[in-house]
């Protein structure tokens, strides 16, 4: 019937996509055998795809010039029939299907091999990462491949097995278009592709044609195996392996945060859009976890930095502490979930250290405008330990099945930072330094927040609560009658808890303390956020 020529048809279609793709795959894997690719052995392989490719497709001229249709349909040994020797059609097809059978064995074994060695999959797939005997083959992932190339053999029909199989080789080849497109548009300076006719568009045509041909060949197939790439690719994702090959995503990131920083324009700020940016000067993480899981929560979407300086001259001790403690600090940050950014400067006195923090923190149209600083005292500071870190990141009871590996990262992590500030040793901060660093802020046009007693702030689960104490500061001030006032008094880019001033004078005489808005303000920030409310 028609019907079952159009299935064999499109089954003998396919057996011929998959057989050039598997010609194809056995280059790629012999060549990732090849620890080192020299110039002469990639111009070797990719003369030898052109040549596989040139041979096909006359193959397919030839052979639609001297087959009948109803032969190619009905009669898969049809090639006996018009060859001259038949034999040598018995003898090469056992050859070309035991040579395609090992590659494909060799090859997928390799895969799963690496994909072992880089714990993609945790635990589950260890054992087969080794390597055995003195050719170094991984052994135990032949036999695994081995074993569902027998579950795929139990189907018995080649037309069922090898839409399936050609599913995956698209959804490869797709991908890896893909990936050449988007390193194409994130233009990174490593990409540099030989071939001479590449562009984003052919990368682009070849991501589409793959996953259209797919849907072409069987429309459920495709789309399950689309719902599986989707499955592997958030899986991955969100388990975030501790490898480093050097992921696409990262290049595109860096590609579109630059190109929206540089429309993040200083001079349209407007005070409604107004949002606290924290910098958090910070001497020593352990014993200060509490102050930076608060602020962590006031920032209310905004920049957050946290600046520490390392209190001595530039020499090679010092920069040899600096290396060693910035990615410290990052990897704390990162476990404790601190939407923080980590800057650390080299100064001779924390004073001169602050100025740079003020000035350089940030980048463009995303500066700090709000400086934090704990109270001075003499009081010595104590090691809050990771339960705290564990208790403050566990406040919202959703992250009590992680607090015991993550404790057991910020043991580590915290065991690698400087120790707390003890009574033998100095304080390397001033009374003048202190105050110096709150008139510097000041004269920076920064909003200054003092936090005293951080120590005490208890993280219990369920919700906080914090009182609001609104005061005028300032001797002889008092607050405007209304809101309004202050808003219509700050220019556009201007923060309505600076200084009030109307063309550089005063507002009517009055001397406004801003320190009674901010409270408010900050408090309804912190209210914003779900713990607080």
């Amino acid at each position: 019937s028609k019907c079952q020529c159009d299935e064999r048809a499109d089954g003998n279609s396919v057996a011929r996509v998959l057989q050039i793709s598997r010609h194809v795959r056995t280059g790629h894997n012999t060549s990732a055998a090849v620890e080192q690719h020299s110039e002469d052995k990639l111009e070797i392989l990719g003369n030898s795809g052109c040549v596989v490719h040139d041979v096909m497709v006359l193959y397919v001229i030839f052979e639609s010039a001297i087959v009948s249709r109803d032969m190619m349909l009905y009669n898969y040994g049809y090639l006996e029939g018009i060859n001259v020797v038949p034999p040598l059609v018995t003898m090469g097809i056992f050859a070309a299907t035991l040579s395609a059978a090992l590659s494909t064995l060799i090859g997928s074994s390799r895969v799963l091999q690496a994909l072992a060695k880089d714990n993609l999959f945790g635990r589950i797939l260890s054992p087969f990462a080794k390597l055995m005997w003195s050719k170094q083959e991984p052994i135990p992932a032949i036999l695994l491949s081995w074993f569902f190339v027998q579950l795929i053999l139990l189907v018995g029909k080649l037309n069922a097995i090898a839409p399936i199989v050609t599913m995956f080789f698209l959804i490869s080849y797709g991908v890896v278009n893909f990936a050449c497109f988007a390193l194409t548009v994130a233009s990174a300076p490593n990409f540099r592709p030989s071939f001479r006719f590449f562009t984003w568009h052919t990368a682009l045509l070849g991501f589409f044609g793959c996953f259209a041909v797919m849907f072409f060949i069987n429309s459920l197939y495709a789309s399950v195996s689309v719902v599986l790439l989707i499955i592997l690719f958030l899986f991955i994702s969100f388990r975030s392996p501790g490898v480093h090959w050097g992921e696409v995503s990262q290049a595109l990131i860096y590609h579109q945060v630059r190109k929206y920083l540089l429309r993040l324009d200083v001079r349209k700020e407007h005070v409604k859009f107004w949002r606290p940016q924290m910098l958090l000067l910070v001497s020593n993480p352990r014993s200060c976890y509490r102050l930076m899981s608060f602020i962590n929560d006031l920032k209310k979407g905004g920049l957050y930095v946290l600046g520490h300086v390392i209190v001595s001259d530039y020499n090679e001790q010092s920069v040899h502490q600096y290396r060693d403690q910035l990615p410290v600090w990052i990897d704390f940050v990162d476990t404790s979930k601190l939407k923080a950014f980590v800057e650390l400067t080299i100064s001779p006195s924390v004073r001169q250290g602050a100025r740079g923090l003020l000035t350089t923190s940030g980048l463009g149209g995303m500066k700090p405008n709000t400086v934090v600083l704990g109270y001075f005292d003499e009081v010595l500071p104590e090691d809050d330990g990771p339960d705290v870190c564990c208790a403050c990141l566990n406040k919202t009871g959703n992250f009590q099945l992680h607090s015991r590996e993550t404790g057991q990262k910020l043991v580590h992590i915290t065991s690698k930072l400087l120790p707390v500030r003890t009574a033998e040793s100095p304080q390397l901060l001033s009374h003048e330094d202190y105050v110096g660093i709150i008139q510097d802020s000041i004269q920076l046009h920064k909003n200054v927040l003092v936090v005293r007693n951080s120590s005490q702030l208890i993280m219990t689960i369920g919700h906080g609560t914090i009182d609001l104490w609104p005061a005028a500061l300032l001797p002889g001030s008092r607050p405007p009658k209304n809101l309004s006032d202050v808003i219509s008094a700050s220019s556009p880019g201007t923060s309505p808890l600076h200084d009030l001033e109307h063309d550089g004078q005063p507002l009517a005489d009055d001397h406004y303390d801003s320190t009674y808005y901010m409270i408010l303000q900050l408090g309804c920030v912190l209210h914003m956020v779900p713990y607080w409310k």
